[in-house]
């Protein structure tokens, strides 16, 4: 199992050159993308790309230089999230936009249906599930949904924030 160092104890380390230069992009045998930041007496320091931890790995551990073409589809993945999350652009999801109707207690599914099918997050998605899960979802969190007739579901949400 591989451990991060804290940050504490890192800055009382003299970090030397490795196999890689410090803060050069190479890759784990797992095919995650990795900056090297030193090695210490016994260990190597080296930082995710994709979720920015620090991790320490035994000298002995396999790093290979840097080609985009190794690295793996999980990892390309996460950078990609790690990326829009730090510039802020975030796709709106289903839930939040299911939530909104929710909140109003005026819509029928067959409705909600209709209103969210030309949506850009509901291409290739049932809808149906969608909304039937999220019902589900609510229960689960403690709030109380109530069948009504003509297929209108009301939900009482507990005090907290919705949509």
């Amino acid at each position: 199992m591989v451990k991060a160092l804290p940050v504490a104890s890192r800055e009382k380390v003299d970090l030397k050159d490795g196999p890689f230069k410090i803060n050069e992009k190479c890759i784990t045998a797992k095919g995650d993308p990795v900056l090297f930041l030193g090695v210490t007496k016994d260990k190597m320091i080296v930082k995710s790309v994709a979720s920015g931890n620090e991790i320490q790995l035994p000298l002995g551990y396999k790093l290979l230089p840097y080609d985009v073409l190794k690295v793996s589809e999980a990892a390309k993945a996460l950078i990609d999230g790690v990326v829009k999350e730090k510039t802020g652009e975030s796709k709106p999801k289903l839930a939040h936009k299911i939530d909104a109707f929710f909140v109003k207690n005026k819509h029928t599914i067959k409705e909600i249906t209709e209103a969210l099918k030309d949506a850009p997050e509901a291409i290739g998605k049932n809808l149906r599930s969608n909304i039937f899960a999220r019902l589900l979802t609510y229960k689960r969190r403690g709030d109380r949904v109530t069948k009504k007739g003509g297929g209108l579901y009301e939900v009482f949400f507990k005090t907290r924030k919705v949509a």
